[in-house]
């Protein structure tokens, strides 16, 4: 069952994160694994995706991402450095944290009604998993990526009112 947690809830995840192997060909999309564990800018959090016990992935919350992203509403949260280690990939376990992620942000009480991202042009595959997790391209690309123009998404953050237990 997919859970989604903060970090520092359990310290040995921060270890369990650092152990995730990263395919070669994503790499610069998601960035240096250690830099990202140790920063500490205001606003952004830092959240595991558990399966069975194991941690399977990994991702950020930006809350000041409209900040540094004037395409993003004022109060839109930003999700970032979303990744499943790749020993985990082909299970359905991105799918599954994308599907949790508005129920999780509602039981944070973040306060915001979409989550945007960027996702590069050249990664196709986490394009096309973020369109089938109801993530809508808006059709402009953001072009202050260190790797490239990159397509903007968002989510509508209504939560059903049954929430699954288990995103929480």
């Amino acid at each position: 069952m997919m859970q989604l947690c903060p970090l520092e809830a359990d310290t040995s995840w921060a270890v369990q994160v650092r152990q995730l192997t990263i395919h070669p060909h994503q790499q610069p999309f998601i960035g240096d694994l250690d830099a990202l564990l140790q920063s500490q800018q205001p606003g952004v959090s830092r959240h595991v995706m558990v399966q069975d016990g194991q941690t399977v992935g990994f991702f950020r919350l930006d809350a000041q991402f409209s900040a540094s992203h004037p395409f993003a509403p004022e109060g839109a949260l930003g999700l970032r450095s979303f990744f499943v280690g790749s020993n985990y990939q082909g299970q359905g376990l991105a799918r599954q944290a994308l599907q949790a992620i508005p129920a999780y942000i509602h039981h944070l009480g973040l306060p915001a009604s979409q989550l945007y991202l960027t996702v590069n042009c050249k990664n196709d595959a986490a394009y096309q998993l973020y369109q089938r997790s109801g993530f809508v391209a808006t059709g402009e690309l953001y072009l202050g990526g260190s790797y490239g123009p990159q397509h903007i998404m968002y989510l509508a953050l209504a939560v059903p009112a049954s929430a699954p237990a288990s995103a929480l």
